[in-house]
């Protein structure tokens, strides 16, 4: 998949600035797929597995916390897709790759591999990293929770600034695998925000078991080890509360302010002086861009630990 990408992102060849929108992109995207290389030979070599239940059994039949080499085998693995995802820092190549890519190729990008960057990163966590000898809940809510709250931010910043519709678009992207990732942090959020209201009868209960099947790493590791399917613990439906409902209020109002602020700015307006900094970040070249694959695998392994 990677390979045909990085083809069709430079598809065409005649000009300079598409040849560099693919090179970026490839270069990142294999430092990517390196790392999560990287991250299934650890695994290997501890458990001497290749499945992802076989692997999440053995890593449970030694409780007691993860150690260094599963810590890092889920930091090296997670960096992986979270390139494919472009979450923030891992995200320069979606923009650059987007301006210059055919539009049938920007629509794979941002419908199928971002979001299946950000699928991976939830199916090996819950099925290899979340029972008793892998990383513990908390540590891995905090990570994606901060990570996911970078990423929508910078990308609605960054989204606002463009005057090229489809780094626009590439930006927009950027900042739904931020929600996407908080709603990996906190499943709660997303569950009450988008089945409370309950416009459509049945939704609810079928995807909140859907959910529960999902999450449910007993029950998937006795599916497929032992052939015998058992029912997932229930989640606790979601419900109205006073704050919830205030949050809602204050979120929805901020985002009309923003919108409104942003149709009514003038089109020849120079952006504000704060943004200096984050347009410089995104230069283009691909040396900048693997310091900050560097600086974000750091960050994620002290977020996690």
């Amino acid at each position: 998949m990677g390979v045909v990408a990085y083809a069709l992102t430079g598809y065409r060849v005649e000009e300079a600035r598409a040849v560099q929108g693919a090179l970026v992109f490839g270069v990142v995207n294999s430092l990517g797929a390196y790392t999560t290389l990287s991250g299934i030979a650890l695994l290997c070599a501890r458990t001497g597995e290749l499945g992802l239940a076989q692997i999440g059994s053995a890593l449970d039949a030694h409780p007691g916390g993860p150690d260094a080499l599963v810590i890092a085998a889920f930091v090296v693995i997670a960096t992986g897709l979270l390139v494919k995802a472009a979450a923030v820092p891992f995200h320069f190549w979606l923009a650059d790759a987007h301006a210059v890519a055919p539009t049938p190729v920007c629509m794979l990008m941002s419908g199928v591999m971002v979001e299946l960057g950000v699928y991976g990163i939830a199916r090996v966590y819950w099925t290899v990293f979340a029972g008793p000898g892998g990383i513990p809940a908390p540590d891995a809510q905090r990570a994606l929770l901060a990570l996911g709250t970078l990423t929508a931010v910078l990308g609605a910043v960054m989204c606002g600034l463009q005057r090229h519709l489809k780094r626009l678009l590439a930006y927009s992207t950027v900042a739904h695998t931020g929600l996407f990732l908080i709603g990996l942090a906190v499943p709660a959020v997303l569950l009450a925000g988008a089945l409370a209201v309950g416009l459509v009868p049945g939704l609810r209960t079928g995807t909140g078991q859907a959910a529960d099947a999902f999450t449910d790493q007993a029950g998937y590791l006795a599916a497929v080890l032992h052939g015998r399917a058992t029912e997932p613990a229930a989640t606790p439906p979601p419900h109205w509360s006073t704050a919830g409902v205030l949050w809602d209020l204050l979120t929805t109002a901020l985002a009309v302010g923003l919108a409104l602020l942003a149709v009514r700015r003038p089109l020849g307006a120079e952006p504000a002086r704060w943004t200096t900094p984050l347009r410089r970040l995104h230069s283009g070249h691909v040396g900048d861009y693997v310091a900050w694959f560097l600086a974000g695998i750091t960050l994620l392994g002290v977020l996690v630990v």
